[in-house]
């Protein structure tokens, strides 16, 4: 008979980690009260990608892999492009 399997965390240091999705190969996440987002490879290796002050959310990509994240704080979704995030749409009139 087997034993119980033992649960071993892979990453800690988070505080509010939340949105997990999976692409390109790489589990994505927010970090809400890190104000942070990252992924994380199969191999364990941990890469944070942005920083939002407006307490980042929910994920998602364009159709040409660009990365959305919302700004729960600011009301806003945001984009990454190569000199950080942009605003993509203020949505503070809707929410």
């Amino acid at each position: 008979m087997q034993g119980t399997p033992q649960l071993q965390p892979v990453i800690d240091g988070l505080a509010f980690a939340e949105a997990p999705r999976w692409h390109g190969g790489k589990l994505w996440f927010s970090d809400m009260y890190t104000h942070s987002v990252h992924y994380l490879k199969p191999d364990g290796q941990l890469t944070t990608v942005a920083e939002v002050p407006g307490k980042p959310s929910g994920l998602g990509w364009l159709p040409d892999g660009r990365l959305l994240v919302v700004s729960m704080a600011e009301r806003k979704l945001l984009r990454l492009e190569a000199q950080g995030l942009v605003e993509h749409a203020d949505l503070s009139q809707l929410a």
